[in-house]
């Protein structure tokens, strides 16, 4: 295996075990990938050594999952460097496919205005993804939404093994499709805009978890 093409200094990836989960970055990576270091947040207890963990690294050309071994963990000021090796499992998923999960999430939204205000007389909406992504979603919604209009939403998340609320999410949406039946008969794509990077870590946990539930069946 050629990490090479998979790893490069900078790069986020997130960190999937049983004891817990963790995100940090890549710094060297040597002997073509099957060696690499990760610096994280030191301030909590880390991934433990001598474990496994599935690790995810998300880039331009696709998301890249493996299985890799923490060797060792050194304590730096304000941070922790763990040595891992890689120990197999690689696979490379397509971005759209392996991000666009079917998975049903409670969603409240409403629009805004270009300069952020809310339109007062406008309800918050009640509604459900049809799909979801780290950079957006697929919702139902009513005939008042255009492309075009930015919104602000709040995600619930009870799913996974996750439970977590996701608030004042602003977005665009990017393409609507009628649908014409149901309570919510226009069917629209969400592009999510600045998104804080708490809220775009969960989300990919989110739909990395739901991915893996998927390729498992």
């Amino acid at each position: 295996m050629n990490f090479m093409n998979a790893l490069e200094r900078g790069n986020r990836v997130s960190l999937m075990g049983e004891d817990g989960e963790w995100s940090g970055t890549v710094g060297k990576v040597t002997d073509g990938g099957n060696f690499f270091t990760l610096l994280r947040n030191g301030r909590s207890v880390g991934p433990e050594q001598g474990r496994e963990y599935c690790m995810v690294c998300v880039r331009e050309n696709g998301i890249h999952r493996f299985r890799a071994k923490i060797l060792r963990t050194d304590d730096l000021v304000i941070a922790a460097e763990d040595y891992c090796q890689y120990t197999g499992d690689y696979v490379r998923l397509q971005r759209r496919d392996a991000f666009r999960c079917p998975i049903t999430l409670d969603v409240k939204l409403r629009k805004i205005e270009p300069d952020g205000s809310k339109l007062s007389e406008r309800p918050w909406v009640q509604t459900k993804t049809v799909n979801i992504s780290e950079t957006g979603m697929c919702v139902g919604l009513n005939s008042d939404f255009d492309q075009g209009d930015l919104i602000e939403c709040t995600l619930y998340i009870h799913t996974c093994g996750i439970d977590a609320i996701l608030p004042m999410i602003p977005g665009t949406v990017v393409w609507t499709m009628d649908l014409l039946r149901g309570n919510h008969p226009l069917l629209c794509g969400v592009q999510f805009e600045q998104i804080d990077r708490k809220s775009g870590d969960i989300l990919l946990r989110l739909v990395t978890l739901g991915q893996r539930k998927i390729l498992a069946r």
